[in-house]
């Protein structure tokens, strides 16, 4: 289980994890069985077909620079939905991403597997222990999660200052 607050004015008492500076979403056309819910008697059931891959593999790049705006892959630390090895291996050679650039995203796969859509936070906080520890050399995360449709959410997170209290403005 996981859960996450978001808020655009922490209070003075509150220490804030990560600052959002962007966020995007896109749904694939065409791919609109790729992931699916799908209702039985015994609950939900999830559906992926193996063209996910593809469909991510030729979305990615524009979708991701679009977060990256002029920088390249190595400048930041990724948060990948662990949806499967396939999915990962994809987005890491399309992008081109260094392997200790997503520790985190294989540490919690291996250890999990894609547990659904609590899974990216997973990842997240296991970013943000690795930072408090003083393991991550990059300010800038960016984190990648899909879902139904075949649907790609994308955020630029800036991971603030260790245990600096909030102030008005986070930039």
């Amino acid at each position: 289980s996981a859960s996450l607050i978001i808020g655009c004015r922490p209070r003075p008492h509150e220490i804030p994890k990560f600052e959002i500076i962007n966020s995007i979403s896109a749904a694939l056309e065409g791919s609109k069985n790729q992931i699916r819910w799908d209702l039985s008697d015994s609950g939900w059931k999830v559906g992926l077909e193996s063209e996910i891959g593809y469909f991510l593999g030729g979305n990615i790049e524009r979708f991701a620079a679009q977060l990256m705006i002029d920088k390249k892959s190595t400048e930041f630390t990724w948060a990948i939905h662990p949806g499967g090895k396939g999915i990962i291996n994809t987005i890491v050679e399309k992008l081109s991403i260094p392997q200790d650039k997503i520790n985190s995203t294989w540490e919690v796969y291996n250890k999990y597997g894609n547990i659904s859509s609590g899974t990216i936070l997973m990842v997240l906080h296991n970013i943000l222990n690795k930072h408090l520890r003083g393991d991550i050399t990059t300010q800038e995360v960016i984190a990648l999660a899909f879902g139904p449709g075949l649907a790609m959410e994308g955020a630029l997170l800036k991971l603030c200052p260790l245990g600096q209290p909030a102030t008005e403005s986070l930039s």
